[in-house]
């Protein structure tokens, strides 16, 4: 019975690391794209023009830096317990930082720097995900206030009722992702053989995201039945 109660523990535990981790990977993927952009752009202003190889040489560098930000997010969660603190998430990104300018020493100066650009935007995405969060409290409370609570909890229950069931509806979508992705990937290939980089860039874009966002819902789902498997 102990041995049961622990492994549904470690399940458990396992689960919060790993969805933890997934939120915190998306918020890295979602700063390296901001300050790609916002590279892209300067470069642009300056020379009218983004060559296409120097974009595939920076995106190429973002699944390190990703993994690379998750890992320190594990690490300290493995470390201290409880909700981190705005302190930590500094540590957190001052860590990111110097481990993304010395194990990626091998990338080129431009990846090097959308890296460390990506540090302010992952702390605005970070600080956006965590008050939404609590809204849904803050709203209630503001309702309270007025009197409109018990409409605004039924409001809440329902829009969680509809999260559900959309959940319940994309059992397949991480493989769809994933397949789409690569049908996008073949499509930037055909593109760029053709002649079209600015039409191939769009391509290749698209087709990063679905396929990232196929693997993080292929992880999420599988640690969700594992954990159901283990109760």
């Amino acid at each position: 019975m102990k041995a049961l109660d622990a492994s549904r523990g470690n399940a458990a535990l396992l689960r919060r690391y790993l969805s933890g981790a997934a939120l915190h990977a998306v918020a890295a993927w979602g700063g390296l794209s901001l300050s790609y952009c916002a590279y892209k752009a300067y470069v642009r202003a300056l020379t009218g023009t983004f060559p296409l190889g120097l974009k595939w040489e920076i995106k190429s560098a973002f699944p390190s830096a990703i993994m690379i930000f998750a890992a320190v997010y594990v690490i300290r969660r493995a470390l201290f317990s409880g909700a981190a603190k705005t302190s930590d998430y500094a540590l957190m990104l001052a860590a990111y930082l110097c481990l993304v300018n010395t194990l990626a020493l091998s990338y080129s100066k431009e990846a090097l720097l959308v890296f460390n650009l990506s540090a302010p935007f992952i702390a605005m995405l970070l600080g956006m995900l965590f008050f939404l969060k609590r809204l849904e409290k803050h709203i209630i409370s503001l309702a309270d206030r007025y009197g409109a609570g018990a409409e605004a909890r039924r409001l809440a229950s329902m829009a969680r009722g509809l999260v559900a069931e959309a959940v319940s509806m994309v059992n397949g979508l991480p493989s769809g992702l994933l397949a789409a992705g690569t049908l996008f990937f073949m499509l930037a290939a055909i593109l760029m053989i053709a002649k079209q980089p600015a039409t191939a860039e769009v391509a290749a874009s698209a087709a990063y995201f679905l396929m990232l966002s196929g693997v993080l819902l292929k992880l999420a789902r599988s640690v969700k039945g594992g954990a159901q498997e283990g109760d």
